[in-house]
């Protein structure tokens, strides 16, 4: 968790790199979720969640 911890606060100063990491984690998890998603809304949902979890990231707040 201290890893994701350091990503997040890397990514909050605007390091893109951190922030692909932090995608890449749960990037598995989002996919297998759009299986139960009709797949002509798959791409648009997978965009849409992409920027959610960009929103997220910038306004998530962590405990030092």
């Amino acid at each position: 968790m201290g890893q994701l911890k350091d990503l997040i606060l890397q990514a909050q100063k605007n390091d893109k790199d951190a922030t692909m990491l932090i995608i890449d984690m749960f990037n598995n998890k989002l996919q297998k979720s759009l299986y139960q998603v009709p797949f002509q809304e798959r791409e648009d949902l997978s965009q849409d969640l992409y920027v959610k979890m960009i929103e997220v990231i910038g306004k998530f707040q962590v405990k030092e």
